[in-house]
């Protein structure tokens, strides 16, 4: 091959890899979304977008938004996305006018959509954290750290022993 061909070849095969997602999780039914349901779905990928795009891993972006959804699930706070979202000092990287970039919003669906296949079902939706954990404190290191309690700060976190359907 000369040297042109072979270019040509890598900068199709880097051109591609950027366009593709940057996760790779099985497929889930396709499933229409309400009006209700997108409007959840929006609101976690503005979360998505306050709180977890400096994250390096998709699977732990996917934490963020398990965590919504372990809320939503727990009688102590609100039994709706865009409430829990909402709720005084509780997620300082949401906001309303916040974009809800592709990304984001592709990954808020799948994690939703498996939310809600776990609940119709009963079955693991292939969630990536425990449902019993509601809190995550972000750092500069390109991680979110996860844990039960919200004061514990010195405890133990989540190590992700979960199997991701996410590629990191």
């Amino acid at each position: 091959m000369d040297k042109i061909k072979i270019t040509g070849m890598i900068a199709a095969a880097l051109a591609a890899a950027m366009l593709t997602p940057s996760y790779a999780a099985p497929a889930l039914p396709e499933r229409q979304h309400s009006a209700d349901e997108i409007e959840d779905i929006e609101a976690l990928a503005r979360m998505l977008y306050g709180e977890a795009r400096g994250v390096e891993s998709t699977t732990e972006q996917a934490a963020c938004v398990w965590v919504v959804l372990n809320r939503v699930d727990d009688d102590r706070w609100p039994d709706d996305v865009v409430d829990v979202l909402s709720q005084p000092y509780q997620f300082g990287g949401y906001r309303v006018y916040f974009p809800v970039e592709e990304w984001a919003y592709d990954l808020a669906a799948d994690v939703y959509d498996r939310w809600t296949d776990g609940r119709e079902t009963g079955q693991d939706p292939g969630r990536v954290i425990p449902a019993d954990y509601y809190y995550w404190r972000g750092s500069r290191d390109g991680h979110n750290y996860f844990r039960r309690e919200f004061d514990d700060y010195t405890g133990e976190t989540y190590t992700f022993e979960e199997v991701s359907p996410y590629e990191d």
